[in-house]
Formats: structure tokens, sequence, C-alpha cells
């Protein structure tokens, strides 16, 4: 075993709408289930480009597609109230210059105490 490092990471105070990093500071950038958080989606996603030259990988929910989450059998008013927030995959797409989509399977050994995981 390795010894532990009592060094504290640096913390940044910022918001994702006004990340405090010169242009190109990242190779790349990740946001993950953040984005129906912030303030304004547009600023965000113009920050994580600006600072950002490569990819940038977004993981959030599909407001579209939630109906298909297993929990929407059983309370579906839940649902609808839990997809409000999140934004258009079409908006990220759109905020960030283009890009992807790719959905993300969680598997039924999934221990990571995500709602999604609980479905089996």
């Amino acid at each position: 075993m390795g010894s532990a490092s009592h060094e504290a990471a640096v913390a940044i105070d910022a918001t994702a709408e006004e990340l405090p990093f010169k242009d190109n500071s990242f190779d790349t950038a990740m946001a993950t289930f953040t984005v129906h958080q912030w303030q304004d989606l547009g600023a965000g996603l113009t920050q994580i480009r600006r600072v950002t030259t490569g990819g940038v990988v977004i993981l959030t929910c599909d407001p579209q597609l939630l109906d298909r989450f297993w929990v929407n059998h059983y309370a579906p008013e839940v649902i609808a109230i839990k997809a409000r927030p999140y934004p258009q995959v079409d908006v990220i797409l759109t905020g960030l210059g283009g890009g992807s989509v790719r959905p993300l399977s969680i598997s039924l050994n999934c221990n990571d105490s995500l709602g999604e995981a609980y479905y089996g």
C-alpha cells in the first residue's frame, strides 16, 4: 500500500457561467449531472468551450426519455417534475457548437446508488 498524501487538492470557487481559467486551459472537460442547475446554460456552455481545446462530455438526462425510467411506472408525476429542469439535448449540442449523443447504459450490478440502477 502506498502512503496517503495529506495535501488537499486546490478548490476553485466558481460557477459554470464564469470559469476563472484562461482560454484553452484544458484538453478536455466534463460536466456530470450539473447543467440543469446552471443559472445560464448558454453562458456555461460558452465558458466550457472557451477553456477547452478538445472534447467536452456532458452527462445529463434527456428529458424526452425520462418516461422510460422505471420509476415512471409507479410515479409518473415524479418523472414529470424531474424532467422540467433538464435542458433539451439539442440545446446543449447547439451551445457547444455541435457534437454527438451517446446513451450511457447502467448495468444491473451497478452499486453507485443511482436511482436508475435500482431497476433490477
